[in-house]
């Protein structure tokens, strides 16, 4: 926070920027379908949302901080403020997965329920097992792995590799995109990402780009 509002691109003091939200993406994502606006995912959103983040890609947890949309708002500072300062976030920079379990920690005791209106509670809370694509709570806008932060690859984006030459890449056959995030795919499941892959692992990344 002390550097972008060094660089301007925030004020520390009074929130004021040209810029409304930052989004940060892993080194190890890339954008995969340059052709959808980053405003569609904070159209989803409500006017009191906050933070725009994806449902992990596994049921281990809620959410992946590996890409995430935030509003540049004293809301947003204190969080992060507290991540990186607080006695008890230091403890998770130890932790496998620590910076979406501090996230996840800070969310639930500033009274961001969620799992609220998720019938099921926790165990139902992945698109993939069953919830909505897009959950909200009073700052946070939850979205499907697919719209966001994923490592499921759709075929149209790696021209050139086939499941025996990557065998990880996902088996469907292949199907057209639809224009927005929230037009269903043709038929389950879904093909993969719809903006971001999220590697989740160098080979993967190579089989990407290489």
């Amino acid at each position: 926070l002390d550097e972008l509002g060094r660089s301007g691109v925030i004020s520390t003091d009074t929130g004021t920027s040209e810029y409304t939200h930052l989004m940060w993406i892993d080194a190890d994502a890339v954008v995969v379908d340059h052709s959808k606006r980053v405003e569609e995912l904070i159209a989803l959103g409500s006017r009191t949302t906050e933070l725009t983040v994806a449902e992990d890609m596994t049921p281990c947890c809620l959410l992946n901080a590996g890409v995430l949309i935030i509003r540049n708002s004293a809301w947003s500072r204190a969080l992060w403020e507290e991540l990186w300062t607080a006695e008890w976030a230091k403890r998770y920079r130890e932790t496998p997965f620590y910076e979406q379990s501090a996230l996840i920690r800070w969310l639930q005791t500033h009274c961001e329920d969620l799992c609220a209106g998720v019938a099921g509670g926790e165990a139902s809370f992945h698109s993939y097992r069953g919830a909505p694509p897009v959950k909200h709570t009073k700052h946070v806008c939850v979205v499907s792995h697919e719209m966001l932060n994923t490592n499921k690859y759709p075929r149209w984006a790696v021209p050139g590799h086939s499941a025996r030459t990557a065998p990880d890449l996902d088996r469907e056959e292949p199907q057209s995109e639809p224009e927005s995030f929230l037009q269903p795919y043709p038929k389950p499941p879904a093909s993969g990402a719809r903006f971001i892959v999220h590697a989740v692992g160098l080979s993967k990344l190579h089989a990407l780009v290489g």
